[in-house]
């Protein structure tokens, strides 16, 4: 997946994720639209999520986060 550096939308919410936001989608760096909502994510926001300056839309709604972004 993070070879995919030119993907521009990114949708994976309503498929019972489990576990940390993956610090690697920060290396997605054309992103404009991340939605995981409505998973089983907890922790924080990984820092590394801030390289991806064309992100419109972030969506983590209903996960177990934590923090502040």
């Amino acid at each position: 997946l993070t070879q995919l550096r030119t993907l521009t939308r990114l949708t994976l919410n309503h498929n019972d994720l489990i576990g940390s936001l993956p610090t690697e989608l920060g290396l997605l760096t054309s992103l404009q639209f991340l939605r995981l909502d409505t998973n089983f994510f907890t922790g924080t926001i990984p820092s590394q999520y801030a390289r991806c300056t064309e992100l419109q839309v972030l969506s983590l709604f209903k996960n177990g986060l934590t923090g502040t972004l």
